[in-house]
């Protein structure tokens, strides 16, 4: 088995092919990256009208933002 065609996964035993293994990261990068914006959206719907003065928005926008879709 060559290094160069092969990659360990952490903790499973297996190895997963290349092109494969790019796939699979790209997939949990999108999946993270969905999860850090339904966060982030969350935490702005419970911020209090002073802090989204601060920053800029009002409450609706911050409403409207927070329904948003992850894919969004």
């Amino acid at each position: 088995m060559s290094s160069t065609m092969m990659h360990s996964t952490v903790g499973t035993g297996r190895a997963v092919a290349g092109p494969r293994r790019g796939l699979t990261l790209r997939l949990l990068e999108s999946w993270f990256g969905m999860l850090a914006k339904q966060r982030s959206r969350r935490q702005l719907a419970e911020l209090d009208s002073r802090l989204l003065r601060d920053i800029g928005i009002d409450r609706a926008s911050a409403y409207e933002e927070a329904r948003r879709s992850v894919w969004q």
